[in-house]
């Protein structure tokens, strides 16, 4: 019987540490989730970024992108997780810190091939 207690212990004592591993984890997510202004500024960048290559484009593509960045851009918030929205599409990832936007998504929103 002292040999099954043991093993008994020994899997309850596994079992609190995954668990403790994955409320870290999931803690740590939560805290690193980014905010609604960093997801504008992601999406002010990419658009940025997009528009570069068009010099006619080049002065304006600054006041433009943060005009409708900061208009359009909706947060949808999971708590370790968040993701970027513009006109009911969702076009970014928000996770640890950092927003990842899809370029893909954000062209066909912004009919730009």
């Amino acid at each position: 019987m002292a040999v099954s207690d043991t093993q008994y212990s020994l899997n309850e004592s596994m079992t609190m540490k995954k668990a403790l591993i994955i409320f870290v984890l999931l803690g740590g997510l939560y805290f690193s989730n980014p905010s609604i202004e960093d997801h504008q500024l992601a999406v002010k960048e990419s658009l940025i970024e997009l528009y570069k290559p068009s010099k006619q484009l080049a002065i304006f593509a600054d006041i433009a992108a943060y005009g409708l960045a900061s208009i359009t851009v909706k947060r949808n918030d999971y708590y370790i997780f968040s993701l970027t929205e513009v006109k009911g599409a969702t076009i970014g990832l928000g996770v640890l810190n950092h927003v990842f936007v899809f370029d893909r998504q954000l062209k066909k929103i912004t009919n730009n091939k």
